[in-house]
Parts: C-alpha cells; sequence; structure tokens
C-alpha cells in the first residue's frame, strides 16, 4: 500500500486515481478512475471524508456539504494550499480549540463548517 502507507482499520477507503490499472487487494479499499464514479457516495446518508491533495479539494470542494478543518495558527512556506473557504457559502458551527504540546507545538483549531 505504497500510496499513503496503509489501510486505516474500521474504514472504507475509496482512492480516486488517474491510473485504470492500480489495484489494491484489500476488501476495505476501492479504486476509482473518475470523479463520476464517486456519484454513489454523493448520494450516500454517510457521512464520507475527502483526504488530499490540493487538486482533489479543488475538484470535490463544490460537491461538500460539511468541512472539518484544521487551522494552524502559523505561517509555513509552501506552494500548495487548501482552496480559500467562501464565508458566503459556509457557516461555523463548531470551534475546538487543540492541545500544543511536543507533539504539537503550534496554536491550532479544529473548524467545522457547514454549507448554508
Amino acid at each position: 500500500m505504497s500510496l499513503f502507507g496503509r489501510v486505516l482499520p474500521n474504514r472504507k477507503h475509496v482512492i480516486l486515481c488517474n491510473d485504470a490499472e492500480l489495484s489494491i487487494e484489500d476488501e476495505n479499499v476501492e479504486v476509482l478512475d473518475d470523479v463520476s464514479k464517486l456519484k454513489k457516495y454523493e448520494i450516500s446518508k454517510e457521512e464520507n471524508f475527502i483526504i488530499g491533495g490540493a487538486s482533489i479539494y479543488r475538484l470535490l470542494l463544490p460537491k461538500a456539504s460539511k468541512l472539518y478543518i484544521t487551522k494552524i495558527n502559523q505561517e509555513f512556506d509552501g506552494d500548495v494550499y487548501f482552496p480559500e473557504i467562501d464565508e458566503n457559502e459556509w457557516k461555523i458551527v463548531e470551534t475546538e480549540k487543540g492541545i500544543k504540546d511536543e507533539k504539537n507545538p503550534y496554536d491550532y483549531e479544529y473548524v467545522t463548517y457547514i454549507r448554508k
């Protein structure tokens, strides 16, 4: 499972990949080679989570109804970013301060948004 390390326990993994030949032998993993094949997850009553990269976030953000965002209160150098959240489209429904410690050296918070 070299794409992201390992399959997380007790979770369904759906990998959107442009490599139609990619195959992962695990009953909890489904590999899709086209975004249109995600339709069954869009209409599902289950909550589904998207794990990026940036291009996946840009592609699927318009379809999202809820966002769980971790905001780290620190500036970092980088060239790839999560898409900007339009405050006219989203409402903050919960904010929780993260615990700063030796494992997490920056101030951060968990912010939950729902689409207005």
